[in-house]
């Protein structure tokens, strides 16, 4: 049924909607990262102020890494469609995309002073 959906939409011209993954990363002491893998593979690192567009479709999987600079602190908040879901701090767990979620993760880094 979905294929059959999916046809008739883009036979009206019209584009299937997919998930969407986000990285917003602040590094508040110059010295931290925060590096985003994709299907169990490195994709990048996200760059401090710059918002991180990762491309996914369902069925990707997805997470991030946060590493904090010497002797210092990071954290990770993730969201699926703007409402907090999950935070920590060094690896998040692995995640799925699926249907046209919108997902994100707000990263941050700082020295432990």
């Amino acid at each position: 049924m979905g294929n059959l959906l999916d046809s008739a939409i883009k036979m009206q011209g019209g584009a299937v909607a997919s998930p969407t993954l986000t990285i917003n990363f602040t590094d508040f002491s110059f010295g931290g990262a925060t590096d985003v893998y994709k299907n169990g593979s490195y994709y990048a690192s996200a760059v401090s102020g710059t918002p991180l567009v990762v491309p996914i479709v369902a069925g990707n999987t997805f997470y991030v890494v946060v590493i904090p600079p010497f002797l210092g602190i990071g954290s990770w908040q993730y969201y699926i469609n703007g409402s907090l879901t999950a935070s920590g701090s060094g690896t998040s767990p692995t995640y799925t995309a699926s249907g046209t979620n919108a997902y994100s993760f707000d990263t941050f880094t700082d020295t432990g002073a």
